[in-house]
């Protein structure tokens, strides 16, 4: 089991869509991989952190009046500045557009996830999965269930964006959900100057494609910029935390 990097007290809430959602205490661990984080979280008992869940905790960080001065939320500042967040849904970017899956409907071991398994049946069943989903008037697409979610290529631009592009862009609002990509672009327009950067690949890296790319995802900051990636290596190392679940 990996040790707590530090703590942040308990039964702290931050709003979430309509309700509140309560972070786990002791709730950073020191920097760990991807897969080693889901399973710490997992054997907790802990909800895994989305897109969703990351904007509307930043969102408490920076502008809820209850949040803004608790430890949770230092830390957490901390945090996204030293190492940033694993968001844990995984990323598959096609010749069409980019599919971000939560990592609840991915298998625990990937390697023997079939489904995931063979680059070239990815967008065949993913593909399969929308069919009956629910399309935004911006062109991404919700599955059923809402945990796939796909942006063809003519929503989202990858690169620099102010708060007002960053709100509609497909790419964001996969990722973070609708309401969470406004939360972030709210974030964006108050705090920073540069504005957000929307990457497929690490930043600075240009970004770019090759088939069919199945990675992880994680939000950093660095000096007035707020750094969206679409493409991490999950041997890296970033920062993760628990929610109870309701």
């Amino acid at each position: 089991m990996n040790k707590f990097a530090t703590t942040a007290q308990d039964g702290v809430t931050f709003n979430h869509l309509n309700g509140q959602l309560r972070i786990a205490g002791p709730n950073f661990f020191s920097t760990v991989k991807y897969q080693q984080g889901r399973e710490i979280l997992e054997s907790s008992n802990f909800v895994l952190p989305k897109g969703d869940v990351i904007a509307s905790v930043l969102h408490a960080c920076f502008m809820q009046k209850d949040f803004i001065h608790t430890q949770a939320a230092m830390l957490f500042l901390h945090q996204l500045e030293k190492t940033g967040f694993w968001i844990y849904s995984r990323v598959y970017w096609t010749d069409i557009g980019v599919y971000t899956i939560d990592e609840e409907r991915c298998a625990v071991n990937e390697d023997a996830d079939e489904k995931y398994k063979d680059p070239k049946d990815i967008p065949r069943y993913l593909a399969k999965e929308m069919a009956n989903g629910i399309s935004l008037s911006n062109g991404v697409t919700w599955s059923r269930d809402g945990k796939i979610r796909f942006a063809p290529n003519e929503t989202y631009r990858l690169g620099f964006h102010n708060a007002e592009t960053l709100t509609d862009d497909g790419f964001a609002i996969a990722l973070l959900g609708i309401e969470g990509a406004k939360k972030v672009a709210a974030i964006v327009n108050k705090f920073y100057k540069r504005g957000a950067y929307l990457a497929e690949k690490d930043f600075p890296q240009a970004p770019s494609s090759n088939g069919v790319v199945k990675k992880t995802a994680a939000i950093f900051c660095k000096p007035d910029l707020l750094v969206l990636v679409g493409t991490c290596e999950p041997q890296l190392k970033s920062s993760t935390f628990g929610i109870q679940k309701p």
